[in-house]
Formats: C-alpha cells, structure tokens, sequence
C-alpha cells in the first residue's frame, strides 16, 4: 500500500481500517448529530475523522503514536477538534463528562484494560463504539452455559448492555490482521441485580471462573468458609454441582450478597 503516512507500528498493534464501505457502516451505526461530543481512541490516520467532524458538535481524539499524532494535527485545524498526544489508559476520564459519544478501533492486548477503564468510570455516561477482535466480542456478549461465557462477560453485562452490530472482515483492513473483527455497541445502565459490595462480587466471580472446569462448590472452597457457602447455596438455590459457566449475572449478585 502506497501512502506518504507513518507505516502502521506493530509493537502498537496498529491494524488501520482502510475500507471505506466498512467506514460507511460504523458512521451509519453511532447515529451521530450535531449535539454530539465524541472522545475517539486510537484515530490513527484520520480516516474517520473528517467524517466525524462534519456531524458532531466536537471531537476529541487520543492518539498515543506521536507520529501520528502529528499527521493529526497537520491534517486537522479546527477548534471542533481536540488532540491529545497521551496513551488512553493514562488518561484522567474527569473532564469528559460532556462526551455523549466513545469510539475506537482498539487493540487486542489492551481492549480487556480500555473496556474496564470505560466502565468503572462513573462519570461517563456516554454510549460505546468499539471494533474489537471477532472473538473478543463474543466473550463480552456471552450468555451463561457457553465456553466462552466468563469473568469479562459478567463484568460488561453488570455495568452494560453489550451488542455485536456486525462483523468486519480482516481484509478491511492495514495491515491485514489474522483473524476479523466485529464492531459493538456498549450501553452503560445500573444493573437489574444490585451487589451490595461490587468489589467482592468480582472477586467471587473471579475465583469461579480460574478453576471453571470444577463444580461451583469446590471452586469457591478456601475462598469463604465451607458452611456459609453451603447455606448460601441452599438460600440462592444454586446447585453445588454446577460450573462456573452456568450461573448467571443474577445467580452471582445473589450469591455475592449472601456472602458478603
């Protein structure tokens, strides 16, 4: 590919969507308006940018590669248009309480880190964008009773509802990765199942989910004493031969909370 722009640098797992078709489908997808503000993660290139400038109010944009960055700048002057040269997962979230909008094409090695940053974060309130890995977001959508059901589904489905709005294919983009992509949709709200102490709950789902291939009961053992599991058990009405896979978001709160 013949281009004057920075190659794209492995080491930041830089994979740029390159195919305008695809660029047409996420535009269309975020439902953009002019009352929107926008905080884009990764804008790499810019090969969205411009588009996103013509239908939002502003646009905030954090692109780590200072080579990049600088392209960005040169490409891009307008005062609807925010750059910062800083890695994302740095970044103080205070002060983006305006954002309505989050976009990024982010990278595999860190998109568990940046989902977790977008959601424990209480002051953003704004609906998610993401293109992530094709498996990657099937573990965020997974319901209970599948393999690929965990630790992060729990995490994304308490703070969020999660949707795959399609798949990208990995000739879309450049350099071509080896698997393809899908593009979501996360929409923060207060879970239906409220934890009285959310740390322990991830706690508990954590120790579930590192020994999964064993049945609940022993799973959990040493993690709480053995007779307050067991009443706790028989109160939830959990069967201390399930897995970890196949209880639920609610199973857990309630477990969590008895427990707690």
């Amino acid at each position: 590919m013949k281009n004057s722009s920075p190659r794209p640098n492995p080491r930041l797992s830089q994979n740029f969507l390159v195919d305008p078709n695809y660029q047409r489908r996420i535009l269309a997808a975020m439902d953009l308006t002019n009352d929107d503000v926008l905080l884009e993660i990764g804008p790499g290139r810019g090969a969205l940018t411009k588009n996103l400038l013509d239908k939002i109010k502003h646009l905030y944009a954090v692109e780590k590669d200072s080579r990049l960055f600088k392209l960005l700048q040169e490409k891009f002057k307008t005062n609807s248009l925010t750059l910062l040269n800083k890695d994302f997962l740095s970044i103080d979230l205070l002060g983006f309480e305006k954002v309505t909008k989050i976009f990024g094409n982010i990278p595999y090695h860190i998109s568990t880190p940046i989902i977790e940053k977008l959601l424990d974060d209480q002051a953003l309130n704004a609906e998610i964008f993401l293109t992530v890995q094709w498996e990657f977001g099937r573990r965020l959508a997974a319901m209970p009773n599948n393999k690929i059901y965990g630790r992060l589904s729990c995490f994304v489905q308490y703070y969020s509802e999660v949707e795959i709005l399609f798949t990208i294919p990995a000739k879309a983009f450049y350099p071509q990765p080896k698997v393809q992509s899908c593009f979501i949709r996360m929409r923060k709200r207060p879970c239906p199942y409220q934890a009285k102490n959310e740390v322990f709950l991830f706690h508990l789902i954590q120790q579930a989910f590192q020994q999964r291939r064993k049945k609940i009961g022993n799973a959990l053992a040493g993690f709480v004493d053995k007779d307050r599991l067991q009443m706790a058990f028989v109160i939830c009405q959990i069967g201390e031969n399930l897995r970890a896979e196949n209880l639920g978001l609610k199973e857990y709160v309630d477990l969590a909370n008895q427990l707690s």
